[in-house]
């Protein structure tokens, strides 16, 4: 008995040093900085001017995470006629300082990259295509901090650790049967040459009508949602710059059968 009691008396011994530690823990953790929503998106707003020169709009898109200070936000360029959504987080260190992560960086050089794509493939495709640069869910590392342009971007990118660079490429309907898989595996190549880690698809809507109409990624979307008949396929240059070869895919209404395809989807009538 006197055995279990000693043992006893250890063990309490040890969880009152335990709940001591914690203890003391929480009282030196670091402060938690509460903010209001409008103090936050006038702080990220101010950020992202300063930083590239122009006016957006922010929202803050959820909840703070108490544990880091930390707010997400959602921001479009306000004078971007599409509002074209980013990301951006802001992390408090105490009332009056913070930092700004954000991925507008690919958006502002978007324009740029897709000049610089449509010269690369324009040699590989015997038709006339649209090319789009299509976001990506990865978010752009610290490797890229110092990138202003497009041309720095592209520098450093066979040296960098980002892989998430991703285009759209749309052709008409008439190449649908033109083995667009090969194609798209040709320009990989040259991509993968230049140690460009990228993701290429290319897509051919079956109708007629849809090319002419697609004048900019969301009108490609509208079709895609909508299930127009198109086939598409993807190749990927991934991180270890290894290459997953495109394969065919179809999408949208082919099991439909032509007269009700044409009279819901196409609207003829």
């Amino acid at each position: 008995m006197r055995l279990f009691k000693n043992i006893f008396a250890l063990l309490l011994t040890g969880v009152m040093t335990v709940n001591m530690g914690c203890g003391m823990h929480n009282e030196t953790s670091r402060k938690i900085i509460c903010k209001e929503r409008d103090e936050v998106e006038a702080d990220v707003e101010a950020y992202l001017e300063e930083k590239y020169g122009k006016a957006f709009v922010v929202a803050v898109t959820d909840n703070p995470n108490h544990i880091y200070s930390s707010y997400a936000a959602s921001a479009y360029a306000a004078d971007d006629e599409s509002k074209e959504i980013f990301s951006a987080t802001i992390t408090y260190a105490d009332e009056e300082n913070y930092s700004v992560t954000d991925d507008y960086f690919m958006y502002s050089i978007s324009d740029d990259l897709e000049l610089w794509f449509t010269e690369l493939v324009d040699p590989y495709i015997d038709c006339d295509f649209k090319v789009f640069w299509q976001t990506s869910p990865m978010d752009l590392p610290s490797d890229y901090k110092e990138c202003k342009t497009a041309e720095d971007f592209l520098e450093l990118s066979p040296t960098a650790s980002y892989y998430g660079l991703r285009f759209l490429i749309v052709l008409p309907s008439s190449a649908i049967d033109s083995g667009i898989d090969i194609m798209t595996d040709t320009i990989a190549e040259v991509l993968l040459a230049k140690q460009i880690r990228s993701q290429i698809t290319t897509i051919v809507y079956a109708d007629d009508v849809v090319y002419d109409q697609i004048k900019s990624k969301s009108d490609e979307r509208y079709f895609w949602i909508h299930g127009y008949r198109n086939i598409f396929c993807t190749t990927t240059i991934r991180s270890d710059f290894s290459l997953c070869e495109a394969e065919l895919q179809k999408a949208g209404f082919w099991t439909l059968d032509d007269e009700t395809y044409h009279k819901n989807i196409l609207n003829d009538n």
